[in-house]
C-alpha cells in the first residue's frame, strides 16, 4: 500500500509538468543570417542563449529559432517557397532584409502588423512600411562606411578618396580599396548609393530606374579602380565573398588602406586587431557628397503559418528581443568570452542613449550615419535588380581596363 501512495504522489507531481508540456505552443521564427559570427559555431551558441532566454520568461511558449544562410532570403523564388511551401522550413516569422518587402506585399505573403517597436529609429519605421502602411517589425539597421587609418574625416565625395588614396600609394604598394562590391544585390546597392550621393536626397524615387546612369557608373568605376592590385579586382569577383573575413584582414594587417562596408565590418577589422592605433570612420563618400541611405532588417509574420495566438506569441518575442537588455548582450557579444562586439546596430534609440554606448566612439560614429541617412528604396527592388546589375556591370567593364566585372553571381 505505501509504495502505491508513492507512486500515486509521483504521478500527481508529474501531471502539471505533462499537462504544461502538452500546452507548450511552438513559435518558429528564422533570424537573417548575415551577421558577425562571432562564437565561430554558425550562430548554435546565439540561438541557444535566444531560446532558453526567452523560455524562462515564457514557459509557455517552444521558441524555434532558424538562422542558416542556405535559405538566401534575397532570392524571390527562395522567399516564395520559405512563404508557401509546408514541406520546407516553413517559418512562422521571418526576418529579412526590408528592401524585399515590396515583393512580400504584392504577393500577398506577409500582411500588416500592429506591433509597434518602441522608441524605433524614424527611418526604420519608414523601411517597415510600404504605401504608408507597417508591414514588418524593424529589428536592425545599417548603412555603408569608410573605415581608414588614412586623414579621411573631412572628405565628402568618392573623388577626394582616390585622390588621397592615389597620393598615398602611387607606386601601388597597397591594397589602396578593399570590400565586397559584387554580387547582384552588392553591387545594385553601390550603384543606388552613388546615384543617391550624385543627385541627392530628392532623387530616390528614380533611383532604381533603367537603364542606368552612365555618369554614374563611370563615378563607380573611378573609385572600383582603387581595388585593384597586382592586376586583380578583388572588389568585382567573388573574393570576398568566399572569404568575408580577407577584407577586415587585409585593414587590421596594414596591406590595405581603407575599407568600405557595413558597420559590422568594424568585428573583423579588430578581432585581426583589436588595438587598431588610428581608424577613421565615416559614412561612405559615394558620388559627390554623403548622403547616406539606410537599410533596415525587420520581422514579418507569414499570415498562412501564423494565427492569433501566434501573432501574440511573436509580439512576445519582439518584446524580449528588442529589448535593450538582448539588444546589449548581441551586439556586445558577451555570449562569447574575450569576442569584440558585433557592431551590428540596433533600431531602438534606448540602446544609443546608455553611457557605454556613448562612451564608444565607433557607436557613435553609427548613430551620426543612421540618423542622418533615409531608407533604401524598395519600389520594385528585385526587378530593378535583375535588370540594373547586368547592365552596371558590363558598363562598369566598358571603364575599367581588364572587364574585372565577369564573374556570375547570384546573391
Amino acid at each position: 500500500m505505501k509504495r502505491l501512495l508513492t507512486l500515486i504522489v509521483i504521478i500527481l507531481c508529474m501531471l502539471p509538468l505533462a499537462l504544461r508540456a502538452q500546452e507548450t505552443r511552438q513559435l518558429h521564427v528564422m533570424l537573417y543570417p548575415y551577421i558577425p559570427d562571432a562564437g565561430g559555431d554558425k550562430f548554435a551558441g546565439l540561438t541557444a542563449r535566444l531560446e532558453s532566454e526567452f523560455e524562462s520568461i515564457h514557459p509557455d511558449i517552444d521558441l524555434v529559432l532558424t538562422m542558416d544562410q542556405q535559405y538566401n532570403t534575397y532570392d524571390v523564388p527562395t522567399l516564395e517557397s520559405l512563404f508557401t511551401d509546408p514541406s520546407g522550413p516553413y517559418p512562422q516569422v521571418i526576418e529579412l532584409d526590408l528592401m524585399m518587402l515590396q515583393t512580400l506585399v504584392d504577393n500577398d505573403w506577409i500582411e500588416t502588423t500592429s506591433y509597434q517597436t518602441p522608441g524605433a529609429f524614424p527611418v526604420a519605421n519608414q523601411a517597415a512600411s510600404y504605401g504608408g502602411v507597417l508591414y514588418a517589425v524593424p529589428s536592425r539597421v545599417c548603412s555603408l562606411f569608410l573605415f581608414s587609418p588614412l586623414d579621411v574625416m573631412s572628405i565628402s565625395s568618392s573623388d577626394e578618396l582616390t585622390v588621397i588614396l592615389e597620393q598615398y600609394d602611387p607606386t601601388g604598394q597597397y591594397h589602396n580599396l578593399v570590400g565586397e562590391f559584387f554580387g547582384k544585390t552588392s553591387l545594385t546597392v553601390f550603384y543606388v548609393d552613388f546615384y543617391v550621393g550624385h543627385n541627392g536626397f530628392n532623387s530616390i524615387p528614380n533611383a532604381l530606374n533603367v537603364p542606368p546612369d552612365s555618369t554614374i557608373v563611370q563615378e563607380m568605376s573611378e573609385l572600383f579602380g582603387e581595388c585593384t592590385f597586382q592586376g586583380g579586382n578583388a572588389c568585382l569577383g567573388e573574393t570576398y565573398q568566399n572569404d568575408p573575413e580577407l577584407a577586415g584582414r587585409l585593414l587590421a594587417e596594414g596591406q590595405a588602406l581603407a575599407y568600405i562596408g557595413f558597420s559590422e565590418a568594424l568585428y573583423e577589422i579588430l578581432s585581426q586587431s583589436p588595438v587598431f592605433q588610428s581608424l577613421n570612420i565615416i559614412p561612405a563618400p559615394l558620388g559627390d557628397s554623403i548622403n547616406p541611405l539606410v537599410y533596415t532588417d525587420g520581422f514579418t509574420i507569414n499570415p498562412a503559418n501564423c494565427d492569433e495566438q501566434c501573432v501574440e506569441d511573436f509580439h512576445s518575442f519582439a518584446d524580449y528581443y528588442l529589448s535593450v537588455d538582448t539588444q546589449n548582450w548581441m551586439t556586445f557579444a558577451w555570449d562569447v568570452p574575450n569576442s569584440q562586439p558585433r557592431y551590428v546596430l540596433p533600431p531602438v534609440l534606448d540602446f544609443y542613449e546608455q553611457e557605454m554606448v556613448q562612451n564608444n566612439a565607433y557607436f557613435t560614429i553609427f548613430f551620426a550615419g543612421i540618423a542622418g541617412g533615409v531608407p533604401f528604396p524598395t519600389d520594385n527592388y528585385p526587378e530593378a535588380r535583375e535588370q540594373l546589375f547586368p547592365d552596371v556591370c558590363e558598363m562598369l567593364d566598358d571603364y575599367m581596363p581588364g572587364d574585372p566585372c565577369q564573374v556570375p553571381s547570384v546573391k
